[in-house]
């Protein structure tokens, strides 16, 4: 009887094992018996033009000579903004099937919240077009959908951030730039107080430590800031406003305003080299306590720069001078 009983466990485990191994061939087999879809191949340089469309806004982004601007407007574009979105439309893969259940306000690809992104050639034949969706919960993956196409796909790379763009995010914010080394001549006015500077160039001699006393000393120019009067600048002040003003960026541009609307700077300079460039800087705007409208010579618009960029440019002119 004892035999009997273990004889029929022994066949029940051995089904239950069966039934288990069924299952998981089972599983195993619909987990690829859907196929993705081709992503067709695109050259990067190919891509001219992107048209991206939100619930509440559409932006159109174009090459024209060699150079990203925001369509109508004309903005130049951010380069390495839009290079970071060339880069995702060109490596669009596809890594998974998500969903077939129409479920789209899960995966953020509903009317409310998906990206709509159209990538043109030169000839404006589309070359892609695709939706996206929320990031995946593996911070490694989007949720995308494709035109004519009911279901929900993952795709590689977590990229939404790069195409929700606002229209001031996507602007090229650099406003003045130049070569230090240029530079010979400048002007700061502040108030009533005006004052130049005037590069100087002297050779130094340096000892090389060479036998022969004609080669023991070598002359190396070292350059000195003097005003008009002779007196000497400052020169870690005077090389803090160049390093501020060389790679100028704004905070953000000013809109509805164009730079005739500003008058009667607070503080301005003027650099003399090769080009005149100039920075005027004005009163900080009501209700905003934090940073100073400006314009540049190199910018056709009005901007806001923070006041800890101020304050590494506008210099007390005490501060400026060495020697009194």
């Amino acid at each position: 009887m004892k035999n009997k009983r273990i004889k029929t466990e022994f066949i029940v485990l051995i089904g239950v094992i069966i039934i288990l191994f069924a299952l998981l061939i089972f599983r195993s087999s619909n987990s690829v018996h859907y196929k993705l879809p081709e992503i067709k191949p695109i050259n990067k340089q190919d891509v001219s033009k992107i048209e991206l469309k939100k619930s509440d806004q559409s932006l159109t982004l174009i090459k024209k000579n060699k150079r990203w601007i925001i369509d109508p407007q004309a903005y130049a574009c951010d380069n390495n903004k839009i290079n970071d979105m060339i880069d995702n439309i060109v490596n669009l893969t596809l890594t998974a099937l998500v969903s077939e259940s129409k479920d789209y306000k899960r995966y953020g690809l509903d009317n409310e919240q998906k990206i709509i992104v159209k990538a043109f050639n030169i000839k404006n034949q589309l070359l892609i077009e695709f939706e996206i969706g929320k990031q995946a919960s593996t911070f490694r993956h989007t949720f995308v959908k494709i035109p004519n196409n009911i279901k929900v796909y993952q795709a590689s790379n977590s990229f939404r951030d790069n195409f929700d763009q606002k229209i001031d995010a996507l602007r090229d914010k650099l406003v003045m730039k130049f070569d230090k080394n240029e530079i010979t001549e400048i002007e700061i006015e502040k108030g009533k107080k005006k004052l130049h500077f005037i590069k100087k160039i002297k050779p130094v001699e340096i000892n090389t430590g060479k036998k022969n006393d004609k080669e023991s000393y070598k002359k190396t120019p070292e350059q000195e800031w003097l005003t008009i009067d002779k007196k000497k600048a400052n020169s870690e002040e005077i090389g803090s406003i160049f390093n501020e003003l060389s790679k100028l960026d704004c905070s953000k541009y000013i809109e509805n305003k164009t730079k005739q609307d500003f008058s009667n700077p607070i503080y301005t300079i003027t650099l003399k080299g090769n080009k005149l460039h100039s920075i005027s800087i004005f009163e900080k705007m009501e209700g905003n306590n934090n940073e100073y409208p400006a314009i540049t010579s190199e910018s056709p618009y009005p901007f806001l720069l923070s006041s800890y960029k101020t304050d590494n440019i506008m210099k007390k002119p005490e501060e400026l001078i060495k020697e009194k």
